[in-house]
């Protein structure tokens, strides 16, 4: 998977579990959880009770665009919009195979997401990303 992944190219943009096997490239919800950056204007914070939000600055107060619950199934990635989301409509899932590139002695430090198919066109319009852990 990892050729495949590598192969498509990375493109750094907007976006962003219950179990997953870190051992055949998914992730876990603790490896996961914290706050991301992808690219420069895009930030990501991903919960333990399987909440996520993504904004336009690390102050999500403000100016978060999109939130809602997320799945990890292996590699298979899921976004699932609620209601609160400006970006996307409630209920719009994402779906993206995902792959640790990086693990530091504190856990995951980068990861790619790899864009299956995305229902929120705004969300959906970014393609692939690389994040990169901030805490």
């Amino acid at each position: 998977m990892r050729k495949r992944l590598l192969q498509t190219g990375l493109a750094v943009a907007l976006i962003a579990t219950a179990c997953g096997d870190s051992g055949n490239g998914g992730l876990t919800v603790g490896e996961l959880t914290g706050r991301w950056k992808a690219g420069g204007l895009t930030f990501l914070e991903f919960s333990e009770d399987g909440t996520y939000r993504i904004a336009l600055t690390d102050n999500f107060t403000n100016s978060t665009v999109d939130q809602g619950q997320f799945t990890l199934d292996g590699t298979l990635f899921t976004f699932i919009s609620n209601e609160n989301s400006t970006a996307c409509d409630a209920g719009q899932r994402g779906n993206y195979e995902v792959e640790v590139l990086e693990k530091g002695t504190s856990g995951v430090d980068r990861l790619i997401q790899v864009q299956s198919e995305d229902e929120c066109s705004t969300r959906g319009s970014t393609g692939d990303l690389t994040l990169v852990r901030l805490s």
